[in-house]
Protein backbone atom coordinates (compact mmCIF):
# COMPACT_ATOMS: atom_id res chain seq x y z
CA UNK A 1 0.00 0.00 0.00
CA UNK A 2 1.21 3.51 -0.76
CA UNK A 3 1.43 6.05 2.06
CA UNK A 4 2.00 9.73 1.32
CA UNK A 5 3.30 12.26 3.85
CA UNK A 6 5.51 15.33 4.09
CA UNK A 7 9.15 15.37 5.08
CA UNK A 8 11.44 17.99 6.56
CA UNK A 9 13.84 18.67 3.70
CA UNK A 10 16.22 20.66 5.91
CA UNK A 11 16.48 17.74 8.36
CA UNK A 12 17.15 15.40 5.43
CA UNK A 13 19.86 17.71 4.07
CA UNK A 14 21.53 17.88 7.49
CA UNK A 15 21.58 14.06 7.59
CA UNK A 16 22.97 13.83 4.04
CA UNK A 17 19.72 12.45 2.61
CA UNK A 18 18.78 13.62 -0.88
CA UNK A 19 15.15 14.74 -0.66
CA UNK A 20 14.22 16.63 -3.84
CA UNK A 21 10.52 16.78 -2.91
CA UNK A 22 8.78 17.72 0.34
CA UNK A 23 5.96 15.21 -0.23
CA UNK A 24 6.95 11.55 -0.48
CA UNK A 25 5.21 8.25 -1.06
CA UNK A 26 6.47 5.01 0.42
CA UNK A 27 5.28 1.47 -0.21
CA UNK A 28 4.30 -0.49 2.92
CA UNK A 29 2.98 -4.04 3.28
CA UNK A 30 0.40 -3.73 6.10
CA UNK A 31 0.61 -7.46 6.84
CA UNK A 32 4.23 -6.97 7.94
CA UNK A 33 3.34 -4.29 10.53
CA UNK A 34 2.19 -4.99 14.09
CA UNK A 35 -1.46 -4.22 14.80
CA UNK A 36 -0.73 -1.08 16.87
CA UNK A 37 1.25 0.46 14.00
CA UNK A 38 -1.45 -0.43 11.45
CA UNK A 39 -4.09 1.19 13.66
CA UNK A 40 -1.99 4.31 14.25
CA UNK A 41 -1.62 4.77 10.48
CA UNK A 42 -5.21 3.80 9.63
CA UNK A 43 -6.59 6.29 12.19
CA UNK A 44 -4.97 9.10 10.20
CA UNK A 45 -5.53 8.00 6.61
CA UNK A 46 -7.28 10.25 4.13
CA UNK A 47 -6.96 8.23 0.93
CA UNK A 48 -3.23 7.48 0.79
CA UNK A 49 -2.37 10.66 2.72
CA UNK A 50 -1.31 10.16 6.32
CA UNK A 51 -2.69 13.22 8.14
CA UNK A 52 -2.65 14.84 11.55
CA UNK A 53 -5.54 14.75 14.00
CA UNK A 54 -7.18 18.09 14.76
CA UNK A 55 -9.72 19.29 17.29
CA UNK A 56 -12.55 21.78 16.83
CA UNK A 57 -14.65 23.82 19.27
CA UNK A 58 -11.59 24.63 21.39
CA UNK A 59 -9.85 27.90 22.30
CA UNK A 60 -6.07 27.66 21.90
CA UNK A 61 -3.75 30.15 23.59
CA UNK A 62 -0.04 30.31 22.85
CA UNK A 63 2.20 31.41 25.71
CA UNK A 64 5.80 31.32 24.55
CA UNK A 65 6.49 27.75 23.47
CA UNK A 66 3.51 26.25 25.33
CA UNK A 67 -0.17 26.07 24.50
CA UNK A 68 -3.25 26.02 26.71
CA UNK A 69 -6.57 24.64 25.56
CA UNK A 70 -10.09 25.32 26.78
CA UNK A 71 -13.43 24.12 25.49
CA UNK A 72 -15.82 26.65 24.01
CA UNK A 73 -18.72 26.99 26.48
CA UNK A 74 -21.66 24.82 25.46
CA UNK A 75 -19.62 22.87 22.90
CA UNK A 76 -18.05 19.44 23.09
CA UNK A 77 -14.54 19.25 21.58
CA UNK A 78 -14.55 17.21 18.37
CA UNK A 79 -11.47 15.35 17.15
CA UNK A 80 -11.10 14.56 13.43
CA UNK A 81 -8.60 13.57 10.74
CA UNK A 82 -7.41 16.83 9.21
CA UNK A 83 -6.46 17.49 5.61
CA UNK A 84 -2.89 18.37 6.66
CA UNK A 85 -0.34 15.66 5.93
CA UNK A 86 1.86 14.59 8.82
CA UNK A 87 5.47 15.76 8.57
CA UNK A 88 8.27 13.29 9.25
CA UNK A 89 12.00 14.01 9.45
CA UNK A 90 13.00 11.58 6.70
CA UNK A 91 11.24 9.55 3.98
CA UNK A 92 11.15 6.30 5.96
CA UNK A 93 8.50 4.25 7.70
CA UNK A 94 10.38 4.62 10.99
CA UNK A 95 10.33 8.43 10.69
CA UNK A 96 6.64 8.35 9.77
CA UNK A 97 5.83 6.25 12.85
CA UNK A 98 7.85 8.63 15.03
CA UNK A 99 5.87 11.60 13.67
CA UNK A 100 2.61 9.72 14.33
CA UNK A 101 3.64 9.00 17.93
CA UNK A 102 4.40 12.72 18.38
CA UNK A 103 0.98 13.63 16.96
CA UNK A 104 -0.68 11.08 19.24
CA UNK A 105 1.10 12.59 22.26
CA UNK A 106 -0.08 16.08 21.22
CA UNK A 107 -3.69 14.92 21.00
CA UNK A 108 -3.53 13.16 24.37
CA UNK A 109 -2.10 16.34 25.95
CA UNK A 110 -5.01 18.34 24.51
CA UNK A 111 -7.46 15.77 25.88
CA UNK A 112 -5.83 16.06 29.31
CA UNK A 113 -6.07 19.87 29.28
CA UNK A 114 -9.72 19.67 28.25
CA UNK A 115 -10.43 16.90 30.76
CA UNK A 116 -11.95 14.86 27.94
CA UNK A 117 -12.82 11.24 28.66
CA UNK A 118 -10.37 9.34 26.46
CA UNK A 119 -12.75 6.39 26.17
CA UNK A 120 -15.15 8.62 24.23
CA UNK A 121 -12.51 10.36 22.12
CA UNK A 122 -9.94 7.75 21.22
CA UNK A 123 -8.31 8.15 17.81
CA UNK A 124 -10.15 4.96 16.82
CA UNK A 125 -13.52 6.49 17.75
CA UNK A 126 -13.13 9.66 15.73
CA UNK A 127 -11.45 7.88 12.81
CA UNK A 128 -14.42 5.51 12.61
CA UNK A 129 -16.88 8.39 12.72
CA UNK A 130 -18.42 7.50 16.11
CA UNK A 131 -18.24 11.18 17.10
CA UNK A 132 -20.09 12.14 13.93
CA UNK A 133 -22.82 9.59 14.64
CA UNK A 134 -23.35 11.00 18.15
CA UNK A 135 -23.74 14.57 16.92
CA UNK A 136 -26.40 13.57 14.35
CA UNK A 137 -28.63 11.86 16.93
Amino acid sequence: MKLRFEIDQAACFRKGIDAPKSIVTIEVDPSELPLDQREMIADRLNGIDVCTIDVSDVHVRCQGASFTYSAIPGKKPRFFVSSHRIKAETPTLEALLSALRTDDKRIREIMTHLEVDESENTPEAFASGDDQKESKS
